[in-house]
């Protein structure tokens, strides 16, 4: 979807834990930028908020494709690992 948007001329701005990935994405077009950031943490929240201010006074659209799934067997999953999911 990054890429779309890009290509079309919109500014990007990228989210993610993960640096590498989002630095292959945004080499793709110069239109994309990307935070590093995790959003189950507050200050990580307002760090990305405070980049899009600070980087283009606003936020015209938002597409919100955050998700987390646990990284291990079935049989190992915990309750508390469904919960986490939101």
């Amino acid at each position: 979807m990054a890429e779309k948007y890009a290509k079309n001329g919109a500014k990007v701005v990228i989210l993610g834990r993960h640096e590498n990935t989002l630095q292959e994405t945004a080499k793709t077009n110069s239109n994309i930028s990307y935070v590093v950031a995790d959003l189950t943490k507050s200050e990580d929240i307002t760090k990305v908020a405070n980049y899009i201010k600070d980087n283009f006074g606003h936020l015209n659209i938002l597409v919100n494709n955050a998700g987390w799934c646990p990284i291990k067997p079935l049989a190992e999953r915990m309750i508390a690992d469904y919960d986490r999911i939101k």
